[in-house]
């Protein structure tokens, strides 16, 4: 991947003028309302208390995690007029921040008005039937208009829209808040896609709130503790984030205008951010995880300065004012006003100036051929159907969600124990198979999907070819980051779920005449909480400062009293060569379709609190435990130097040394250590 350089904005020849204003006020026109009472009206919009019942035709439109929503119709309070069309949105409350965040949306929704975001019509903050009602929106998404419908728009329609989504801006701006997570999935259109509302108003913020919390935490935004609440900045989708969001600083109203150029980008181009290609149902998540991991591309935007690729039916001012408003220093990034003034010049040359750029054009030209090579997007087809749940449902920052304690069904999580200092390196051989042969594959994910003190690693070994194993190590930390969003989930159930959703997505994806496998063994530390999960023959060992050891996982093989047993309930047999149906000799692993009823994906969990006297973890597929036993790998590291890169490659090594006549894959992860994570 090439990364795209932005140009300063304030030496740069082709620098377009912003406009000095002296307006009034845009809050002159869209009156507030007073504090919160049983019914009122802002702009001629009547919202009044309402329970779900008073709605009739109820319609299940849509469910995400957060929240679920309906179509239905709101009778009017003039008995002559007709019922409206409304859609009401049914927020999952299962905790005190998410009854915080919602009882502050409908507090904000109730005071503010504009013909561009999307009003409140009812609320019902009585327990438990939490709900909002607004207008029903035909048109549906912005981000289904663009990529499921594969609407192009023409280029006046683009700057329309666009100038309708800059009003609603600036007029939030000037009413001092920030909405922190502008996207596609999160701007509405009306039946004939002439007309645009901003909707989802539950992370908006007064920027004021912010500034303090940050301020109380040395300038950084707040990430943790029972007082941060809905101020955390990690909120929002990534791909729309600004770099200064992602390295840790608070939301802004500059944030929000680099959202606004990578949405209105996305407009111009029809195609997702940073996949910079359009799709037929394209799923943004799983394709980005094709191509990047969150880490990569979180470090590719902050440090060099990456963007989606521009469109090119478009006048160059209009890219300018894209390039303008995602630049990196947030201080260079116009103003919604001043874009405001821009975007209406740009409409008042009239529709034959308009009508000579097309809109909706898109020039990749090798733009990600750099980063990329390896890296196929066309190897991606949709593995799960969950996007656009979860780009509408509440996003409560993961962390908050998770680290809260079970009610006894799951791991008990502090969330204020202090994290571990990890290092970890992974190290691989095809031993003497020879590189055409080398199955084996290995992640090693430090701050999974932006998440403070969360890293994953594993190990897959494939078998029969490596297609599964591949797809699997591609897929596995994003079905992990899906399943685990949920809201009733925990990271065992989450874990389970992501070995379960990546094998159906293999089998539905691969082929019917594929055939390959791969048994998969994975990793998850949560601050000093560590799961294991496993389904086949690889191996997890923790090692101790006393030099003792503890297998953290059991081998599923076919032999295993328990394995044969579930095998044979099933209707299978294992073979006197120990092996399912005459063919595999593990029980558990993922892919393997001639033999899927019998071989399960289903992983066992294993969970433990990593402590003082832990001192590192040893994972590694069956080609080292074939030849160097659970002692020997861990005495082995205890005479090593403390630097995975060396600690992984010597059990690899040595491994190869005894005789090994398989795959070798091993990754080592030290607790307490010092240094950065290493890749080998």
């Amino acid at each position: 991947m090439v990364a795209t350089q932005t140009p300063s904005w304030s030496s740069s020849p082709s620098t377009i003028t912003l406009p000095t204003l002296s307006q009034p006020s845009l809050k002159s026109n869209y009156p507030s309302l007073p504090p919160q009472n049983k019914m009122g009206s802002a702009e001629g919009i009547i919202w009044r208390d309402v329970h779900p019942s008073s709605l009739t035709s109820l319609e299940q439109k849509g469910e995400g995690s957060g929240a679920s929503v309906y179509r239905g119709l709101l009778p009017s309070l003039q008995l002559h007029e007709k019922p409206m069309l409304v859609a009401m949105r049914k927020p999952r409350i299962t905790s005190i921040l998410a009854l915080d965040r919602f009882e502050a949306e409908v507090r904000l929704r109730t005071r503010i008005s504009h013909p561009n975001l999307l009003p409140l019509l009812g609320a019902c903050t009585a327990p438990p039937e939490y709900c909002t009602i607004s207008p029903w929106m035909d048109g549906g998404t912005l981000f289904d208009v663009l990529h499921a419908k594969a609407v192009s728009m023409s280029f006046e329609r683009l700057v329309t829209l666009s100038l309708q989504f800059a009003n609603a801006m600036a007029y939030m701006h000037e009413c001092n808040l920030v909405h922190r997570d502008l996207k596609t999935a999160n701007l509405l259109l009306d039946r004939k896609w002439e007309n645009l509302v901003v909707a989802d108003l539950d992370l908006a913020v007064d920027v004021n709130e912010l500034l303090s919390a940050a301020s109380k935490n040395g300038g950084r935004a707040v990430h943790r503790g029972p007082s941060n609440g809905r101020l955390s900045h990690m909120v929002g989708t990534l791909v729309y984030m600004a770099p200064e969001v992602l390295s840790g600083k608070p939301h802004s109203f500059a944030a929000d205008v680099y959202a606004f150029a990578v949405t209105i980008n996305e407009m111009a181009t029809g195609a997702v951010p940073f996949v910079d290609r359009k799709m037929p149902v394209p799923e943004l998540h799983t394709v980005l995880e094709t191509r990047f991991n969150e880490v990569k591309l979180r470090g590719t935007i902050v440090k060099n300065h990456l963007r989606p690729v521009l469109a090119r039916g478009v006048p160059e001012e209009f890219r300018e004012l894209i390039q303008q408003c995602w630049h990196p220093d947030p201080v260079e990034r116009p103003t919604f006003p001043q874009i405001v003034c821009l975007l209406r010049q740009i409409l008042e040359r009239g529709p034959k100036y308009l009508s000579n750029f097309s809109g909706s054009t898109v020039d990749i030209d090798n733009h990600l051929a750099g980063v990329s090579r390896g890296m196929r997007i066309d190897d991606c087809n949709p593995i799960l159907t969950e996007i656009k749940s979860h780009m509408s449902a509440a996003r409560k920052p993961i962390w908050e969600q998770k680290r809260t304690q079970s009610n006894g069904n799951g791991m008990e999580i502090d969330s204020y124990t202090m994290p571990l200092d990890i290092t970890a390196a992974l190290s691989s051989t095809c031993g003497s198979r020879g590189p055409d042969r080398m199955e084996d594959r290995s992640i090693v994910q430090s701050q999974l999907a932006n998440l403070p003190n969360t890293h994953l690693f594993g190990v897959f070994d494939g078998h029969a070819g490596q297609k599964c194993s591949d797809f699997v190590a591609k897929h596995f930390a994003g079905a992990l980051f899906r399943a685990w969003v949920n809201a009733d989930a925990t990271p065992e159930s989450a874990l389970v779920h992501a070995f379960e959703d990546v094998d159906e997505a293999f089998l539905k994806d691969a082929p019917a005449t594929e055939e390959s496998g791969c048994t998969a063994l994975t990793a998850l530390v949560v601050d000093s909480t560590l799961f294991v999960a496993n389904a086949g023959d690889c191996r997890c060992v923790l090692g101790r400062t006393d030099g003792s050891y503890v297998d953290l996982s059991r081998d599923h093989v076919a032999t295993d009293p328990f394995e044969k047993a579930r095998i044979e309930a099933r209707g299978g047999f294992v073979s006197p060569q120990g092996r399912v149906q005459g063919r595999l000799m593990v029980s558990r692993a993922m892919g393997d379709r001639s033999v899927k009823r019998f071989v399960s994906s289903t992983p066992e969990v294993l969970t433990s609190s990593i402590s003082e006297k832990d001192d590192f973890i040893i994972m590694a597929s069956d080609g080292l435990w074939d030849v160097v036993s659970s002692q020997e790998a861990v005495s082995m590291l205890r005479s090593t130097v403390r630097v995975p890169d060396m600690a992984a490659k010597r059990l690899a090594l040595k491994a190869v040394e005894l005789g090994s006549d398989d795959n070798i894959s091993v990754v080592v992860v030290f607790f307490g250590g010092n240094k950065s994570f290493s890749y080998l």
